[in-house]
């Protein structure tokens, strides 16, 4: 799931419990050590229980084996102040047992709020790449989290709440021009965002006037010009990851919007792109330095990317990069495994407006 800026969704103390858990912590994490007069004293607070009783909860209707007696032993556990450590690393292995029986393409939406914003969204999605794909006819492609869901999960993960897009850079840097002169709704426009927290990321998202939580990343993608090899590709990104943790030092908040944007145009042409400007017909794609990717890989095979073909998502056919493995690979790992990050980041679905409401209901019928 890539970072936003713009608040989205409610995410309920349940919801939260669920995430815990599946972020791959460590018991350890659930157990406190105090020693006390030389003595080591080690506990877990009761209160850790409840995620896992949550969490058993809901995983509950995908496990064939009768887990309501142990439901019921760890909520009378929740209610202690203190279990011991012993104790507690016994129940989380039993837990761990039984989650890890779970195939994670077949968890259910987290809760409902989460689903319905998650529908709301794809009805928003479809509106903005009918708009770029009809008006200025170019491909839009699944990214990141929205592709691993495509792959994953046929839709949506159950945890996930923003839409992430590729786009060639060519491709991508006619989309604010297009949203101003072509968009069926007036409502809907483009322009750049600046990530808050890391300042150097500045990159296209799709928004809307009425529903400023409604987003859609958009990140671009170059051509490198050049076939490089597995080992010179990897040589080239940890020339990159230099670059970016350069980036990172130079770039703070007293820098401008324009400023940014000029130092990372000048980072892609004159410190990663070949100068030798000739395109190779195999030539390989790299992720433009707009976003700071976590990726193994800054660059992608020609045909990891093309020729682009359709995925299902949410009952719907879009667009994507040809071989999804190796792509979904180069971010996530063993992408069909539990997560180890889970981030439901967005606290606004509590606070819409009754207008807000209708907008959004209106939008699937837009397209």
């Amino acid at each position: 799931m890539r970072i936003g800026e713009v608040i989205m969704i409610d995410c309920s103390i349940e919801a939260q419990d669920i995430k815990n858990c599946f972020c791959k912590k460590t018991k350890k994490d659930n157990i406190t050590t105090k020693r006390l007069l030389g003595i080591t004293f080690r506990y877990s607070k009761g209160i850790y229980y409840q995620k896992y009783v949550t969490l058993l909860k809901y995983i509950k209707p995908l496990i064939s084996e009768d887990i309501d007696g142990l439901i019921l032993e760890l909520e009378k556990k929740s209610k202690k102040s203190k279990v011991s450590a012993k104790i507690f690393e016994k129940d989380y292995q039993k837990i761990s047992e039984i989650v890890d029986k779970v195939d994670p393409s077949k968890l259910p939406p987290i809760n409902q709020e989460i689903r319905n914003y998650q529908l709301e969204m794809l009805n928003f999605t479809k509106q903005i790449i009918s708009d770029i794909e009809q008006n200025i006819d170019v491909k839009v492609v699944m990214d990141g989290g929205t592709l691993l869901g495509a792959v994953r999960h046929k839709g949506f993960i159950p945890w996930d709440d923003d839409v992430d897009i590729l786009m060639l850079r060519e491709d991508y840097n006619k989309i604010l021009e297009a949203f101003k002169t072509s968009s069926r709704n007036s409502d809907i426009y483009a322009d750049f965002v600046r990530d808050k927290d890391t300042t150097c990321q500045y990159f296209i998202k799709v928004l809307h006037k009425q529903c400023p939580f409604l987003g859609v990343d958009i990140f671009p993608l170059d051509t490198y010009g050049k076939y490089l090899n597995s080992r010179e590709q990897a040589n080239k990104t940890k020339e990159i990851y230099k670059i970016l943790k350069d980036l990172k030092h130079r770039v703070n908040n007293e820098v401008s919007d324009a400023e940014l944007k000029t130092l990372l145009e000048k980072t892609m042409t004159e410190k990663i792109l070949p100068q030798d400007k000739t395109i190779d017909a195999n030539s390989d794609f790299v992720y433009g330095v707009d976003f700071s990717h976590q990726i193994k890989n800054w660059f992608l095979d020609k045909g990891v990317v093309l020729p682009l073909r359709e995925i299902e998502f949410e009952g719907t056919n879009f667009s994507t990069v040809n071989n999804t493995d190796t792509f979904l690979k180069n971010i996530y790992g063993n992408y069909m495994s539990y997560p180890k990050k889970m981030k439901i980041l967005h606290r606004a679905y509590e606070n819409l407006s009754e207008e807000q409401v209708k907008i959004i209901k209106s939008l699937g019928g837009n397209v």
